[in-house]
């Protein structure tokens, strides 16, 4: 029987790059992240300090009812999407 317990880092620390899958490590690499600053929460809508809106291509969050061609927003029958916002 294999220990799975000990191949998990302790709760809530960073697990040793050595021992994450290349292939996750390699995706993080390839990741660019827009020049978007952090939101803060207003009423329940995000705002962010350079005055962009959630609604800008830039950020497009789904609080805004902003989605992309290649975000899941209504999938076909048969395919289950989990809803999530992100910065793009």
């Amino acid at each position: 029987m294999i220990d799975f317990a000990n191949n998990y880092p302790a709760g809530w620390a960073t697990p040793p790059a050595d021992r994450l899958p290349k292939a996750w490590t390699d995706k993080l690499a390839s990741i660019q992240l827009p020049d978007v600053p952090v939101s803060n929460p207003n009423n329940g809508y995000p705002t962010y300090s350079n005055g962009k809106a959630g609604s800008d291509p830039s950020i497009c969050s789904f609080t805004y009812e902003c989605t992309t061609e290649d975000d899941l927003h209504t999938p076909p029958d048969g395919v289950w999407a989990v809803r999530t916002s992100c910065l793009r």
